[in-house]
């Protein structure tokens, strides 16, 4: 038989990493499918990078057999930059709606 194997309690800088990609992973999933204003290729972006994030550390929790690994440091700087990108998209979507509005209509 097979026991299964978890890597989670093994290494306490191993379960920052997991965590870590698992709530980047849930952060770009959200702002992916939510959007917030943020234009189609960003949002196809968090999407993609949000799902390698949970895959990763999927691989990490539970098929890791070994006691080295990559980490990168952007995948934790990544979600950061495109929650500031959304909120930026956003904006200027709504400063360009606000900016319409207030142009007198054309005679």
């Amino acid at each position: 038989m097979y026991q299964a194997v978890n890597n989670i309690g093994l290494d306490r800088t191993l379960d920052i990493n997991i965590y870590a990609l698992g709530i980047s992973g849930i952060v770009l999933l959200f702002m992916g499918i939510a959007g917030f204003g943020a234009t189609v290729g960003s949002r196809v972006l968090s999407v993609v990078v949000g799902l390698a994030a949970l895959g990763y550390a999927g691989y990490l929790a539970f098929v890791l057999e070994g006691d080295s690994y990559w980490m990168w440091y952007y995948v934790y700087i990544l979600p950061i930059l495109l929650i500031v990108n959304a909120f930026r998209s956003a904006k200027a979507r709504k400063d360009a709606a606000a900016q319409q509005q207030q142009q007198p209509p054309a005679a």
